[in-house]
């Protein structure tokens, strides 16, 4: 870890990054998107309390996943801040600044009177959460 965040003389890093809640608060992941987030992992720079670093500038993009983000978090219209995030979405997509090898195994149980359920390897049982119904009974 000291070649990665002391010396940022590394290649590639293979990590894990998990924040429990961040498939409904997209949010959540900020600490690790945003430019200055404290577990920003790629094109690292100077934390607070360290000497500037010569020369290390954020890129265009990455300037604009920082605006969307905090776009995202000041935002309360549901719609609105699902659009904010899909355009962060797509700059990741786009720019690949970090890739993801797996996805993780989970088991979910759902009660059997919920309509319109449609389980998803990327999101689970309620990826459409806003989508069920319950069925009356």
């Amino acid at each position: 870890m000291p070649k990665l965040l002391l010396f940022r003389d590394w290649e590639c890093y293979v990590g894990s990054f998990g924040v429990p809640g961040a498939e409904f608060e997209p949010n959540l992941l900020s600490l690790f998107w945003l430019s200055n987030g404290s577990f920003h992992q790629f094109n690292l720079g100077y934390k607070p309390g360290e000497p500037p670093m010569k020369n290390w500038q954020v890129s265009d993009w990455e300037k604009e996943i920082d605006r969307l983000f905090i776009a995202g978090y000041q935002t309360v219209d549901e719609n609105k801040r699902r659009e904010i995030y899909g355009e962060f979405q797509q700059i990741v997509a786009e720019q690949l600044p970090v890739f993801f090898l797996v996805n993780p195994l989970s088991l979910e149980a759902v009660r059997n009177h919920i309509d319109n359920l449609k389980f998803s390897a990327i999101g689970g049982a309620f990826w459409n959460i806003n989508e069920l119904k319950i069925q009356e009974n």
